[in-house]
């Protein structure tokens, strides 16, 4: 899907169309994730990438697998893995 500098979407409840302003010079977002314990992580992978396509617009400029151990000092604060 291309999008034009003005993009229209679908009519509101009062009929009335809603315009949004998208931005010439698209942002790119750096995100990491991990897989949890007995989920194969290529197809979450891939599943994810396809619900952000297909239900976002996004799509993946690069994908990058880092081994060894993670840094925790880069995590979010509050990030815990559960493993349920």
């Amino acid at each position: 899907m291309r999008y034009t500098a003005t993009q229209a979407r679908r009519p509101d409840r009062s009929g009335a169309r809603i315009r949004t302003h998208i931005s010439a010079a698209p942002n790119t977002f750096v995100i990491r994730v991990r897989a949890k314990r007995g989920v194969d992580p290529i197809r979450a992978l891939r599943g994810m990438l396809k619900v952000l396509g297909r239900r976002f617009g996004l799509r993946a400029v690069t994908v990058e697998v880092e081994t060894g151990p993670t840094n925790s000092s880069n995590t979010a604060a509050g990030d815990n893995d559960v493993h349920a």
